[in-house]
């Protein structure tokens, strides 16, 4: 077992619950975190942790290539934000903020639902561009990063709801079921359905007053044959609290590899010396066992 990260030394001041309660793949919620975290691997970042690398921009190379000017100042950057419409919007926050972490979350703050999650999704395709440069010296236009960006949110969306059509006709037929994993014990709530309104909507539940909420989950590489594990605890406030992720040689199957999840967190958070903290997970035969 080998902890690949602890990253609640990283902690920052800032509205993240706009982060997480956006409908878009985790990955994208990801990038979020990292860039209002501040430690995303840009090449400033790469030379304040001292990286012997170039510091001007991988797209223009032209500029001192920080997060701001990767997202938000780079002319490649400019043209994905005005063929999206959203060009003005961002120019007005802009002047307005003093970090891009102040950018990102008044943004999210600010913009209508749909086109947060737009822009989020932009913000990872401005990345991917960014990486593709600088690993295969692949250059992209603003269209070939707008376009697969509406096109990765739009498949997320119609995946979530079909799996939220097909969850709401299963609860038709059955008691509703709320499962919560506590530090000693899972405790299983069921109250029947009678009626069932559709689409559901997934949305994450806050713990009780005065209560920590652990969300474990585990994801499985057959290429590495390895399993890896990422825990975050967030108050009743959507507050971050502290982070952790893990991985184990060699894969196991899924029902395992959840459960392993759930242990190491509640060893993580034994060490970490908390005892209101709640865990949750979406491995139905883990929390029912």
């Amino acid at each position: 077992m080998k902890n690949i990260a602890d990253n609640s030394h990283l902690y920052r001041t800032g509205n993240w619950g706009s982060i997480w309660k956006l409908k878009v793949l985790p990955k994208v919620k990801n990038l979020l975190w990292r860039i209002c975290q501040g430690c995303l691997p840009t090449r400033a970042r790469l030379l304040d942790k001292g990286v012997n690398c170039t510091s001007l921009c991988a797209m223009c190379d032209e500029s001192y290539e920080d997060t701001s000017h990767v997202f938000f100042d780079c002319l490649r950057a400019r043209i994905v934000w005005q063929q999206s419409l959203l060009l003005s919007k961002v120019i007005s926050v802009m002047q307005k903020s003093s970090t891009t972490a102040e950018i990102i979350f008044t943004l999210l703050q600010e913009l209508p639902q749909g086109q947060a999650e737009q822009f989020a999704t932009l913000l990872w395709s401005v990345w991917k561009s960014r990486n593709l440069r600088v690993w295969e010296n692949v250059t992209d236009t603003g269209q070939v990063i707008v376009e697969p960006a509406k096109q990765l949110l739009q498949n997320w969306n119609l995946v979530n709801c079909k799996k939220q059509i097909s969850g709401a006709a299963g609860a038709a037929a059955a008691p509703h079921t709320t499962a919560i994993m506590t530090d000693s014990a899972a405790a299983v709530m069921t109250d029947s359905a009678a009626t069932v309104a559709l689409p559901v909507q997934c949305k994450w539940l806050k713990p009780h007053q005065e209560r920590l909420k652990c969300n474990v989950d585990a994801s499985f590489s057959e290429a590495l044959n390895c399993v890896g594990f990422g825990l975050c605890i967030r108050d009743e406030y959507r507050n971050f609290i502290k982070a952790k992720t893990l991985w184990l040689i060699p894969i196991c199957s899924s029902d395992v590899g959840e459960a392993l999840g759930l242990y190491h967190a509640i060893q993580w958070v034994r060490e970490l010396q908390l005892s209101n903290v709640d865990f949750e997970l979406d491995a139905k035969k883990v929390v029912e066992y």
